[in-house]
This record gives structure tokens, C-alpha cells and sequence, in this order.
């Protein structure tokens, strides 16, 4: 070894003692804990330096690219739900229309069929009411054949002065052309 060589080292030995006896003096004004505690950051420090820093740098990053795949995510769960909700919008949309169609038809088909109904309602009527009319002219028809054959029985009875058994067969043709009418 060469003088300097001998002189710088004993020189950065001594700094490094006095440097050393600084911390000494500061950690005896700490408390012991805190010596302690400081000194394994030291040590860790000094011992994994290089590579806690490398750790925290992945760390950064897997954490940045958790952030990024996370809002990836977000972004595309936010875009499915947009999709969905505009195709259900659609869907509503579409079967409510079609559900209108649907009353609508149902509701002209139900009009169609009340007016066929009244029209076949008055059709019933009318012939109803013919009908009545017509059985309404027969019997005022034979009341009035029978009020006539009485009337000219009577007549006859009081002109001739037929006898009783006449008068019996009379009304019992009278009868039988009664009975037989109807």
C-alpha cells in the first residue's frame, strides 16, 4: 500500500467513525424502540435497497395496470348495460305497439260484432212484430167469421123458429169448423 492510499483510508475511516458516533449520539437522545426501529431501516435499507425499490416499482405498475384493466372494465360493463337497456327500451317499445294493434283489432272485432247483433236483433223484431200482425189479422179474421155464423144462426133461429136439435147441430159444425181452422 502507497502512502495515500493509507492516508485516504485512514481518513474515510475516521469520518465514517465520527459519522458512526453522531448516530451513536443522536440514538442515545432516542428512545430505545425508536433506535431500534431505525436501525432495521437502516439495515433493511443498506440490504434490500436495490430491491424493495424494484418491488414498489412493480407494484406501481401492476397497480397502474390493475387501475387500467379495471376501468377497462368499467367502461365495457357501462356500454353492455347501455346496450341492454336500449334493447329492452326497444323491446317495450315494440310490444307495446304491437299489444295496441292487438286492442285494436280486438276492439273493432267487438264493435263488428255488436252491430251484426243489433242488426239481427231488429231483423228478430221486425219479424216478430210480422208475425203478430199476421196472427193478429187471422184471429180478428175468425172472430169475425164466428160473430158472423152467429149472427146469421141467430137470425135464422129467429125466423124460422127451428127446433132445438137444429139449433145443437148448428153449433157444434160451428164448433168443428172452429177447431179445425186453428
Amino acid at each position: 500500500m502507497n502512502k495515500k492510499t493509507a492516508v485516504a483510508e485512514s481518513t474515510e475511516s475516521e469520518q465514517e467513525q465520527a459519522t458512526m458516533e453522531q448516530a451513536s449520539l443522536e440514538q442515545t437522545k432516542q428512545e430505545p424502540a425508536q433506535q431500534a426501529s431505525q436501525q432495521l431501516l437502516e439495515i433493511r435499507d443498506l440490504l434490500f435497497g436495490e430491491q424493495l425499490r424494484a418491488v414498489h416499482q412493480r407494484e406501481d405498475e401492476m397497480e397502474t395496470s390493475l387501475q387500467t384493466k379495471l376501468q377497462e372494465m368499467n367502461d365495457s360493463f357501462s356500454e353492455a348495460l347501455r346496450d341492454l337497456k336500449q334493447e329492452f327500451t326497444a323491446q317495450l317499445t315494440q310490444y307495446q305497439q304491437h299489444s295496441a294493434q292487438q286492442f285494436n283489432a280486438l276492439t273493432e272485432n267487438l264493435q263488428q260484432t255488436r252491430e251484426e247483433l243489433m242488426t239481427a236483433d231488429a231483423e228478430l223484431q221486425r219479424q216478430i212484430q210480422q208475425e203478430l200482425d199476421e196472427l193478429r189479422q187471422l184471429v180478428q179474421k175468425n172472430y169475425e167469421d164466428v160473430m158472423a155464423k152467429i149472427s146469421a144462426a141467430s137470425e135464422e133461429l129467429t125466423n124460422n123458429k127451428a127446433d132445438r136439435k137444429t139449433l145443437a147441430a148448428m153449433l157444434a159444425s160451428m164448433a168443428d169448423n172452429l177447431t179445425n181452422a186453428e
